[in-house]
């Protein structure tokens, strides 16, 4: 639905577009704009899990041709020779890693193709909601909400574990915790169990997590391979963090490089402080893969 924008730098903006197109004889058309609101994730909570996200940007397409790419909350400026029916494409962004130079096109969501009347000169405010892609395999989803798959315990010490927790879960009733103190410093846990079909020709492999802490946390990934050797690597250290983060980790390269039978996903890290408690919280820890 078309209607005026309020926000007030939005206004000016568009004033300002107006009177430059008006004024010069040989500009193209007045533009039309798209300002997204709101962008949301849809799953079925059964199979894909809490529809936990963080989407960042978002690739527009117009009538086929390629706009930008814009932030949630963007004017979105589109220039078209028929308004009446424009066919938008919007494709989600992530920050692959956590890095913030690092935006990539999550293809595990679906892009959204919408048929909008636009008018020159007016914005059309659309909310985006995404889905998982049909194709998008699920591994393991853990919300701990009826167990804990990350229950193998490798550092020796069974009071530095996972614990499950009613404490400020990141969605549902229930999250995972690690608590760290001076006397138990020290955790690494893994999967209990192996996993065995995780493809080693370029599909796309993530592991989708949320997370919090006053504590630095390791990611890594284990593994045998067809002689039944043992390998282990990090993947990434995550900084602490005061609210939920939604972070993507890219495993393609790692899984495809280290070509292994079975993988196993752990946790590690060391307490980081001279006193007191260190606390850090997990939920919706998702394991999938694109089967094309």
């Amino acid at each position: 639905m078309i209607y005026k924008f309020t926000i007030k730098y939005a206004f000016i903006f568009l004033f300002l577009t107006i009177i430059q197109y008006s004024c010069n004889e040989d500009s193209a058309e007045i533009p039309a704009y798209i300002y997204i609101d709101k962008i949301a994730l849809e799953t079925n909570n059964t199979t894909q899990g809490a529809p936990t996200h963080n989407i960042t940007d978002i690739w527009v397409y117009v009538n086929g041709l390629s706009t930008g790419v814009f932030n949630k909350k963007e004017l979105i400026p589109v220039i078209a020779s028929d308004y009446s029916t424009a066919e938008i494409i919007l494709v989600p962004g992530i920050r692959d890693n956590g890095i913030k130079q690092d935006i990539e096109n999550y293809f595990l969501y679906r892009e959204i193709q919408l048929t909008e009347p636009l008018k020159a000169g007016e914005i059309d405010t659309i909310t985006a909601v995404f889905h998982y892609v049909n194709h998008a395999d699920f591994i393991f989803i853990e919300d701990f909400e009826n167990g804990n798959i990350f229950n193998k315990e490798v550092d020796g010490d069974s009071f530095t574990k996972i614990k499950i927790s009613e404490e400020n879960p990141r969605s549902g009733k229930k999250c995972g915790i690690i608590e760290l103190n001076t006397e138990h410093n020290n955790i690494e846990t893994t999967t209990k169990s192996d996993y065995y079909n995780l493809p080693d020709k370029g599909n796309l492999v993530y592991m989708e997590m949320d997370y919090k802490g006053d504590n630095e946390l390791v990611v890594g990934i284990s593994g045998k391979d067809i002689n039944g050797s043992e390998y282990k690597s990090d993947f990434i250290l995550l900084k602490q963090q005061e609210n939920w983060n939604k972070i993507y980790l890219n495993l393609t390269k790692k899984i495809q490089d280290s070509g292994l039978e079975s993988y196993r996903i752990y946790f590690k890290t060391t307490y980081d402080k001279t006193n007191g408690t260190s606390t850090i919280y997990l939920d919706n820890i998702k394991l999938l893969y694109s089967r094309k």
